[in-house]
């Protein structure tokens, strides 16, 4: 999965069907997806930027807390 912002790519998430990711895979996502590099961090199992994720994450609970006022 990826997320998008103004055309380029933000956020890159992972989902293996089968079984745990093997670290052999988590190495080979790292390395193509820059981790380390330009800010790209791993954030649990999506490889973002910390400004990012933290935007992400502010939406997120926004969001939920916006729904909890509804109740």
């Amino acid at each position: 999965m990826v997320t998008f912002l103004d055309g380029m790519s933000q956020r890159e998430m992972f989902n293996k069907t089968e079984g745990p990711m093997e670290g052999q895979d988590q190495k080979y996502l790292a390395k193509i997806s820059g981790v380390g590099k330009n800010g790209v961090i791993l954030d649990k199992d999506a490889y973002t930027t910390k400004e990012f994720a933290d935007k992400y994450l502010a939406a997120r609970d926004a969001a939920w807390a916006k729904s909890d006022q509804k109740q």
